[in-house]
């Protein structure tokens, strides 16, 4: 009995040292979660964000409650204007193209491509 008793010692030292490892990992992230939700609380926001060529776009940018549009391409940021905050303006939908002459549904757009073949 007494020759298993250092391989349980042995065994029960590596777990112990597994669960301080492990303990410290979950310490290092909660800690480093909780930083960066300090760090960043909402000090900045993308609000939006528009591509204009390939590597040009305009962004909207909340900074501490102010609204800014800037201009960003792959080798500078400018801005370009400080956007005044509008409670009462609703934002408009999203623009949906029109096509003439397409039906508003896929059923009825199906029926009209079978009957256009038979027809032909």
């Amino acid at each position: 009995m007494t020759e298993a008793l250092p391989g349980l010692l042995d065994a029960l030292r590596a777990l112990a040292a597994l669960a301080l490892v492990l303990g410290l990992i979950v310490l290092t992230g909660w800690l480093l979660r909780r930083q960066a939700a300090r760090r960043g609380a909402g000090a900045l926001a993308v609000e939006d964000r528009l591509a204009l060529a390939r590597g040009v776009q305009l962004v909207v940018v909340n900074a501490h409650g102010r609204r800014l549009l800037m201009g960003v391409s792959e080798k500078s940021v400018q801005l370009l204007t400080d956007l005044e905050i509008d409670e009462d303006v609703v934002p408009a939908p999203e623009a949906v193209p029109v096509v003439a002459n397409r039906p508003a549904d896929f059923t009825s757009w199906l029926a009209a491509k079978i009957a256009a073949r038979r027809r032909a």
